[in-house]
């Protein structure tokens, strides 16, 4: 490349890192991401090597390059503005790539074109800056994408070694990219006549060496759940594949750049003004597309149709329904092809007119809409539309927790980190200060660690738990307007209102650690007392196999059972050593009461489900005396 090139190159790469890095502490940092976050610490701090991501729409467990793609931030901090930046970066070495990769094809014009409208088409910047699998896709995909042209178009053996490993790393990112294997064989196979041999025995050696942590993580699932994968599938045959809307539609929007509000902010009306300059993407689109078919080989007309065309009627019939992340792989081949109608000699200053609009038009349209995000709540659309709380609220926070205070409580909607974002957020975002992060759903469930500690009540937090923890000197952090705050305050173990109970004169002690020390049976409810230890395993899945339910049975005076309450037991990831458990359920039959049953059993999974197991009781010398503890009733 000549000087202007490399100037283009550079204020491209500017303008895109621009618009990329525009209110960044206005990112998301919901579910997906602090899942993948959590993974990713995991195996950045030694726990683990992961074999698979997090969980896919229809099921299956993400391929493991999921979390090693966005491992090195978490060398350095768990601020998920520093994890953003990481994706932000990796994206905007890929608007490099497809500079490179266009330019060696068309020419360095068309290649400043091509680089600034994928620069700044609003899809693309919204999927260029968040921890999510879909959004670090593109870059690896262009990698592989420069590979194959200079091993297989230019005959280089060492990039021939690399294209399909490239490949393959990115297209186990995201399940989507899977629809691009027509393209980049129809380019390989162009290149025939160049293949080396030995290089591409290589290759084929490092391609299972990529492949091989996913097929382990799916053997790995097979062994423990064989029918995981017919499940999934069975799960999908009757589900409404398209998720409200065709493949076509949502090929269109992104490819025009058009309508992104309808996505981020849901509860507002498209403005007129999207669909004028998604009107003239489409015919930026058009014109570029009679270039590509009357100026150019009918291989690379091939080549284009692959990778544009073939996507959406893979989708037409996918296993899942079908969301606009899945067509981000298509926007660098839309900015391309658009970026060929400035190759029309006689209307050349037109288009570039025209493609100037476009760009100011989309620039405007992306800032418009992440200020308008990041100010007001955002209902929750279909799928995974609309726009959660912003990362600049989340670190507010996380800076009002004092580290002097010990522990956390979070406060919210659900205990599960695989089904509750605030739960799943905090132990990520908390984990360089604290090692002990534990999440309280709305009602059945208080803890009292053993010293000081802070809570964190979350706006999803019920009315359960508001009369037990004393927040009245609470810190409040404002939300997004029209959102319920965040409160943050500290307290003292004796503060806690804790339910009256009847201590155990001899605790009662179960195999899995857990004791329990007093109970309470009245106005139609059952109150229990535990002793908890530390967490078996913190780690995404393997904490989930320490997971049980516990049962109280009311009995009579003749043993019969006249009441109970079966319930989970606080998922064991959260416990820490020392703190005082209570539980609460509804039951029946307390009036009259003889003798209070309660035990622990485990749930089968996989080969197991359908079974249960009970834990033993431990005597005085650890000996197992049965699989439950009977209490007398006064």
């Amino acid at each position: 490349m000549h000087r202007r090139a490399w100037v283009g190159l550079l204020l491209v790469m500017a303008l895109a890192a621009g618009i990329r890095l525009y209110r960044l502490d206005a990112v998301e940092f919901y579910h997906d991401e602090a899942m993948l976050a959590m993974l990713a610490q995991e195996m950045a701090d030694g726990q683990t090597v992961p074999l698979q991501g997090i969980v896919s729409s229809v099921g299956i467990p993400n391929p493991p390059t999921t979390v090693y793609s966005v491992v090195p931030p978490f060398w350095l901090s768990d601020d998920p503005l520093v994890s953003t930046g990481w994706v932000v970066l990796l994206n905007v070495a890929g608007v490099g790539l497809l500079y490179a990769v266009v330019a060696r094809q068309f020419g360095w014009g068309v290649a400043v074109v091509a680089a600034v409208l994928y620069a700044l088409n609003p899809w693309a910047v919204m999927y260029s800056r968040k921890l999510w699998a879909q959004d670090y896709t593109v870059p690896f995909l262009l990698l592989a994408l420069l590979f194959t042209q200079i091993g297989f178009r230019d005959g280089r053996r060492w990039a021939q070694v690399l294209a399909a490993p490239v490949m393959l790393w990115a297209m186990q990112i995201h399940f989507a990219a899977w629809a691009l294997v027509p393209f980049f064989g129809w380019l390989m196979l162009a290149g025939r006549r160049r293949w080396h041999w030995p290089s591409l025995a290589l290759s084929l050696g490092l391609c299972a060496l990529v492949l091989t942590p996913f097929a382990l993580g799916i053997a790995q699932t097979l062994a423990q759940d064989p029918d995981r994968l017919s499940r999934s599938l069975a799960a999908s045959a009757g589900r409404d594949l398209d998720g409200g809307r065709s493949p076509w539609l949502n090929w269109l929007m992104l490819g025009s750049g058009q309508a992104v509000e309808s996505w981020m902010l849901p509860d507002q009306a498209v403005d007129p003004a999207a669909w004028l300059v998604g009107g003239l993407a489409v015919g930026l689109m058009l014109l570029g597309g009679w270039v590509l078919v009357r100026r150019h080989p009918w291989a690379v007309g091939v080549a284009f149709g692959l990778v544009l065309v073939l996507p959406p009627l893979a989708f037409d019939v996918a296993l899942s329904d079908v969301w606009p992340h899945y067509f981000v792989p298509l926007l660098p081949a839309f900015a391309v092809v658009m970026a060929l109608a400035v190759t029309l000699a006689r209307w050349r200053r037109v288009v570039i007119g025209l493609v100037g609009v476009c760009a100011v038009l989309w620039a405007g349209q992306w800032v418009s809409t992440l200020d308008a995000a990041a100010s007001r709540t955002v209902s929750i659309g279909a799928g995974t539309s609309g726009y959660t709380t912003p990362a600049f609220v989340l670190r507010e926070v996380a800076h009002r927790v004092t580290p002097s205070a010990g522990d956390v409580v979070v406060l919210t909607r659900e205990m599960d980190i695989w089904f509750d974002s605030e739960a799943a957020r905090w132990p990520v975002m908390l984990r360089d200060t604290f090692g002990c992060v534990r999440a309280l759903p709305s009602d059945g469930y208080a803890v009292v660690p053993a010293g000081t500690f802070t809570v964190i009540e979350t706006p999803d937090a019920g009315a359960g738990l508001s009369g037990l923890y004393p927040l009245a000197e609470a810190v409040t952090v404002e939300n997004r307007r029209g959102a319920l705050p965040y409160r943050v305050g500290v307290v003292r173990p004796e503060q806690v209102r804790a339910p009256d109970v009847t201590a155990l004169e001899v605790p009662a002690s179960f195999d899995n650690g857990v004791q329990l020390t007093g109970y309470a049976l009245a106005e139609g409810r059952v109150v229990l007392r535990w002793r908890l230890p530390d967490a078996p395993d913190r780690r995404f899945y393997e904490s989930r196999a320490h997971d049980v339910q516990f049962f109280a049975h009311v009995l009579d005076a003749a043993g019969a059972r006249v009441g109970q309450a079966d319930a989970r037991f606080w998922q064991a990831r959260h416990w820490c050593a020392g703190d005082t458990l209570y539980t609460w359920q509804p039951v029946t039959g307390a009036e009259g009461a003889a003798v209070l049953r309660v035990g622990f059993y485990r749930l089968g999974q996989g080969r197991e489900a359908g079974q249960t197991f009970a834990l033993d009781v431990l005597d005085t010398l650890g000996n197992p005396s049965g699989n439950w503890v009977d209490i007398a009733l006064q």
